[in-house]
This record gives structure tokens, sequence and C-alpha cells, in this order.
């Protein structure tokens, strides 16, 4: 179950989005000049929807537990190989990657930690 909490003032629209056996995402429809928020699993997940030709700007990093083998880049996201490669993927082809725990904290640049931590290459 998701909740979901915003002001009575913004618009939304749900859409399903499935993963297939192939791991492709299918998607009925992101209607062309409106916002969309994508709830992804990993940032695997990201470069996937890319591929599938989905237009992304910016993605918003967010509270990703501690498993073994995963490295700290802020107080609520960790990070596996498989994470860092996708999110250098991501800073290849341009989308602004931030880290914001909470709507009242300032966005921190995802880039600026990856080089600040050496993980960046």
């Amino acid at each position: 179950v998701l909740t979901v909490r915003m002001p009575w003032t913004v618009s939304t629209r749900w859409e399903y989005c499935s993963r297939s056996a192939r791991t492709r995402f299918s998607c009925r429809r992101v209607s062309s000049g409106m916002k969309t928020m994508f709830v992804v699993e990993s940032p695997v997940d990201v470069v996937r929807l890319l591929d599938e030709g989905v237009k992304i700007n910016e993605v918003n990093v967010g509270g990703v537990t501690f498993k073994t083998g995963m490295v700290q880049l802020s107080d609520a996201v960790y990070a596996s190989e498989e994470h860092l490669d996708a999110y250098r993927e991501l800073i290849k082809r341009g989308v602004k990657l931030t880290v914001q725990q909470l709507p009242n904290h300032s966005p921190v640049d995802l880039e600026k930690i990856l080089k600040q931590k050496g993980l960046d290459a």
C-alpha cells in the first residue's frame, strides 16, 4: 500500500507500470507535458526506463537501507556496486541526481557525493 499526501490543489494521475519476464518496463501511457513521478526499486530500474525511451531529467534518491557490501552515501542512502554503476550511467546520460531525505531538507547533488567519496570513476 502506498500512501501519498499532497495539497488538494495538486492534480494527480496514476498509471500502472509492470515489469515483464524480460525485465523490460511497459507503461500504458505517460501524457506529454505532464509532470510524472515514478517510484522504482533501484537506480537500475531508472536506467531501464531511459532505455525504453522514457525521458527522465531528475531523480531524487532516497531511503536505500544498508545491506552487506553496500557503501554509505548519506544518512539514509547506501549503494551496492550495481547501484553505483547505475548512478554513473545516469550521470553520463545527463540525469540530475539528488539526495533529499525530507521535503524541508535542501537537496544534495549525488554526483558531488560520489566524487567526494572517490566513487565517481
